[in-house]
């Protein structure tokens, strides 16, 4: 039945919508009266919980006992099993919805508790041992009877129990059924030692390799980093070099990621334990349970980068070409000669799509699809082996009249003379160069010297990048006498910092490095020496005296504009020669 009354006001007196914004504000500031609010709706209110669906004679009540701290007596009207406090009686959707809910929990609760293992749902993601065996502290639980269930490696929020007797587990369901840990209620159910055995036991792997309950993802590795320089940072859990993937990004170069196999689960787990966040060189590593599908891929993009390589042959990967291949598009033949030609065609497609990453090798690209009067047909799979041939081995389409074409020649093996060499017209090759990133835009030429000392570089062999209105873009280059001394330098720079900017060194191609050159030039042609100029007085002004003396001549110069960028080259050597060479 239900309760029907005075729906706006209480026996008492109480406004009901006095009542509504006071519990309200109760549930919002005070936890302990939130969760007493909850257990008097779930006990009389049908689980609803908002107050607005109850009457006033249902809120007074509760505010009463609140207010007092008594229990809250049985409302007027309420009859058990029935409803109270609803605005149509009880009666409706709602209450049809929650009488559902009713015994379906009546129904578990009567269900045979037959063995002393529970499983708990609902359970927040944060829980832990030591919470659930306070949460059933009163059954004799201790932390190493819980069990936490995980999927791929993350909580599920679901838990088994194991209590001491099946007389317990029986008077745990029913007491702490539908009760609080933190802002969640837990659902119980009877389980059985095998349902908590299949949840709990790691899979093993049918090929002893490459399952993801056993395998930890590395993150933040240097890229300089090799399998057995893993194997020795987790040395102290059997781990060897055959038991790590090092990853590779679609260019082929390591992403700084890497897979380790463990034969054991328990060394995975002491692993993640202590090893997680701790540092290798000067990068710190985070650990993360992998899956087996994350290990699976990791392999295949490895095995595919050890195939792509190669001198005369037909593989495709970055290290024998300006542009690797996709891996979907990578050839399968491997090998040298020139191989199948569907593999030749696929391996061309993904050359041709890992090419158009760059903005100047897409214009030629699309140039030359214009060319051929295929117009937005920009696919490469979409064109016949032939037309891929003639864009990949011959000459660069001719992008501008004033640009000379170079003489057709093709090679007999494919792949093996790509159109864009890794050499280039000044005779420098892809390894000497090296990309700095993160350079401070204070940063001149002379500091770029000095950061690279160790290698006895010189002012030709380094270069500032600029852009079009003279302003520095955060990126230097530098050209080494050799690849071996440009990959030390990457090697032992790498992450070590000018002024308070570290800075990150990175391979690069010979191009970028001339892009850069053309850039200085142009900035010099147009603002002159001011950016260096510009950056002395930047350098300057890091030193109170430096700034002041630098504001104090603008000030009589009777400027009133202090960034050194917005005055000119003669006003920035003026300055210089004023204040000589002292220490600032």
């Amino acid at each position: 039945g239900g309760y029907n009354s005075n729906y706006d006001q209480a026996p008492g007196g109480g406004d009901r919508w006095v009542l509504v914004d006071s519990i309200k504000g109760l549930q919002s500031k005070n936890r302990d009266g939130k969760f007493a609010w909850g257990d008097y709706c779930k006990k009389y209110g049908n689980g609803l919980r908002d107050p607005e669906k109850h009457t006033a004679d249902f809120l007074q009540n509760f505010w009463d006992a609140w207010s007092s701290g008594a229990e809250p007596r049985t409302p007027r009207g309420y009859t058990n099993g029935g409803s109270f406090g609803g605005r149509d009686g009880g009666r409706g959707r709602s209450h049809t919805r929650s009488r559902s809910r009713r015994k379906r929990r009546r129904s578990q609760d009567k269900r045979d508790v037959t063995t002393p293992v529970l499983k708990l749902g609902g359970l927040p993601f944060s829980v832990t041992a030591q919470e659930i065996s306070e949460f059933l502290y009163d059954f004799s639980v201790l932390p190493e009877d819980v069990i936490l269930v995980h999927r791929d490696g993350r909580p599920s929020g679901e838990a088994f129990v194991t209590c001491v007797t099946v007389e317990l587990a029986s008077e745990a369901l029913q007491a702490k059924n539908g009760k609080y840990i933190g802002t969640r209620y837990v659902d119980i159910i009877a389980s059985s030692e095998s349902e908590r055995d299949r949840a709990s036991q790691p899979k093993e792997a049918p090929s002893g390799r490459g399952d993801g309950s056993m395998s930890l993802r590395l993150r933040g590795l240097p890229f300089s980093a090799q399998a057995g320089d893993v194997a020795d940072w987790l040395a102290d859990f059997r781990v060897v070099p055959a038991d790590v993937t090092m990853d590779v990004n679609i260019e082929g170069r390591p992403s700084g990621e890497a897979f380790v196999y463990f034969r054991h689960s328990d060394d995975a787990e002491a692993a993640m334990a202590r090893m997680n966040k701790e540092r290798m060189g000067s990068r710190y590593i985070e650990l993360f349970r992998a899956s087996a599908d994350e290990v699976k891929s990791a392999s295949q993009r490895a095995r595919g980068q050890r195939s792509g390589g190669g001198g005369g042959g037909g593989g495709g990967g970055y290290s024998s070409n300006t542009w690797g291949s996709n891996d979907k598009y990578r050839s399968r033949s491997g090998g040298g000669g020139r191989g199948n030609r569907d593999d030749e065609f696929a391996d061309l497609i993904g050359k041709i799509k890992g090419m158009q990453k760059d903005p100047e090798a897409k214009a030629r690209w699309r140039s030359y699809c214009d060319s051929k009067g295929m117009s937005h047909m920009y696919d490469p799979a979409r064109h016949s082996l032939q037309s891929l041939q003639d864009f990949w081995y011959g000459p660069p389409p001719d992008v501008s009249s004033s640009r000379r074409r170079r003489p057709r020649t093709r090679s007999r093996s494919r792949g093996s003379s790509p159109v864009y060499p890794r050499e280039s017209s000044s005779g420098l090759d892809d390894s000497q160069c090296v990309k700095l990133r993160g350079i401070p835009f204070s940063c001149t030429t002379n500091d770029l010297i000095i950061f690279l000392s160790p290698f006895g570089l010189d002012e030709t062999q380094v270069t500032l990048d600029y852009q079009k209105g003279g302003r520095l873009t955060g990126d230097a280059f530098a050209i080494f006498p050799t690849g071996a001394e440009a990959q030390r330098a990457i090697d032992e720079l790498n992450r070590k910092e000018i002024g308070s900017r570290y800075i990150e060194l990175l391979p690069c191609r010979v191009r970028e490095w001339e892009k850069a050159l053309r850039s200085a030039e142009d900035a010099k042609i147009k603002l002159g020496n001011a950016p260096d100029l510009t950056n002395r007085v930047k350098n300057i002004q890091k030193s109170k005296e430096g700034t002041q003396k630098w504001w104090d001549f603008c000030k009589a110069a009777g400027h009133t504009k202090f960034d050194p960028a917005g005055h000119s080259e003669a006003f920035l050597q003026d300055f210089l020669d004023s204040i000589g060479s002292g220490p600032y």
